[in-house]
Order: structure tokens, then sequence, then C-alpha cells
């Protein structure tokens, strides 16, 4: 490589196999590492993910744990009113007036449940947007990132292979209508 380096003005016809195997072993390797990077940067986002999903599980299990202790106590508050009503038997008002205060004790947990219910299930709703719009994002520049890296190693590797290249040339688009094909190229460097 580093009779590319010390030559100038470099033409590609000019080029010895040796050269040229230097060259492209060169860019293999600037490759292998773009590779690596993106293959962190994915480790990391899976990581965070799985964090984000193991932080949702803690928070459900918690709330299960809380309607089961609820759960518990009604239950607990159930076979109280039981006893109560066959204690007060005799005495009618007293029981009808135990009775009206466990029901409304029943509605009003009945209504908090759902309002729980209510919330952890907008709360599901809105991670899974998170996770879904963050996945999105992710994807969706991932082909980005790699152009990025790809282009800045890919200057460095043209000057240093005596190329003078001052211009790069992102997402160019076109079509051959004579054998109906299309194509792209994510990044051109002109001579």
């Amino acid at each position: 490589m580093d009779n590319l380096t010390n030559q100038t003005n470099l033409q590609p016809s000019e080029m010895s196999w040796a050269e040229l195997k230097e060259y492209i072993t060169a860019t293999s390797v600037q490759m292998r590492e773009s590779d690596r990077m993106f293959q962190e940067a994915k480790k990391e986002f899976q990581e965070t993910r799985k964090l984000m999903h193991e932080a949702f599980e803690r928070e459900r299990e918690e709330r299960e744990k809380r309607a089961l202790e609820r759960e518990k106590e009604y239950q607990k508050r159930q076979e109280e009113y039981q006893k109560r009503q066959e204690e007060y038997e005799r005495e009618k008002a007293e029981r009808e007036k135990a009775y009206q205060k466990r029901k409304e004790e029943y509605e009003q947990e009945k209504a908090e449940r759902e309002v729980m219910k209510k919330i952890a299930d907008e709360e599901r709703k809105e991670t899974n947007r998170k996770i879904k719009e963050l996945t999105t994002r992710f994807t969706s520049q991932s082909g980005h990132i790699v152009e990025g890296l790809m282009e800045s190693s890919a200057m460095k590797i043209f000057k240093q292979s005596g190329f003078d290249i001052d211009k790069c040339w992102k997402e160019m688009k076109g079509k051959n209508k004579a054998i109906n094909r299309q194509m792209e190229v994510d990044l051109f460097y002109p001579d």
C-alpha cells in the first residue's frame, strides 16, 4: 500500500496487479471494520430493546402482584362480610347497612380495577408503539449508517491511492427503458 500512497496521479490502467490487489485488500479491511461497527450498533440496539422489554415485564408483574393483593383483600373482606351477616342475622337493619357498605366498596374496587386495566392497556400500547417506532427508525437508518461509514472510508482510501476525489453523489437512480430494468447506486465517485 505504501507504493500506492507514494505515487500521485495514479490511473487504474497504470496499477500493477500487486498494487490493485493491495488496494482491494485495503478496501476489504475497511469494509470489514465498517461491518464490525454496524454489528456493534445492532448489538447495542438489541440490548436496549431487551432492557426495555425486561422493564416492561417487571412493571407488568408488579401490577399483577398488586391486583392479586387487592383480590386477596377483597376475598378477605367478603369472608368478613359473611361472618357479620351471620352474626347480625337477627337484626335486619344492621345487616342491610353492612351489605350496602360492602356493595359500595366492591363497586369502587371494581371501578379501580377497570381503571388500572385501562391504564395498563394504554401503557402497553404506548410501549409497543415506541418499540415499533424505534425499530422502524433504526431499520430505516441502518442503510444510511453504512453509507456514511463507507463514504468517508472510501474517500480516504481513494486519496491514499492517489485519486483526487472531492465529490460523492448519493442515491443515484436510473432506468433502461429498452430492457425495462432499474438501477440504484448508493455512492458514486466521479472522476
